[in-house]
């Protein structure tokens, strides 16, 4: 088996930067998240959480990809 931990936190407008503090306040070794298709437009009119995570983590992502 391998060991894991839930950790809930809430968080204002800022989710990324409220993520990435949790992370490093427990230590994680990985962090999984999530992520959903977005349209090109999508992508150049609205941030991303997702891609702020990837990009501004100091430990690994592992993006699950919904079907």
């Amino acid at each position: 088996t391998v060991p894991w931990q839930l950790h809930l936190a809430t968080a204002g407008t800022d989710l990324a930067g409220a993520l990435l503090e949790l992370v490093g306040t427990v230590d994680a070794d990985l962090l999984v998240i999530g992520a959903r298709h977005r349209s090109p437009v999508g992508k150049a009119l609205l941030g991303s959480v997702a891609q702020t995570l990837i990009l501004e983590a100091d430990l690994p992502v592992l993006v699950v990809k919904a079907t």
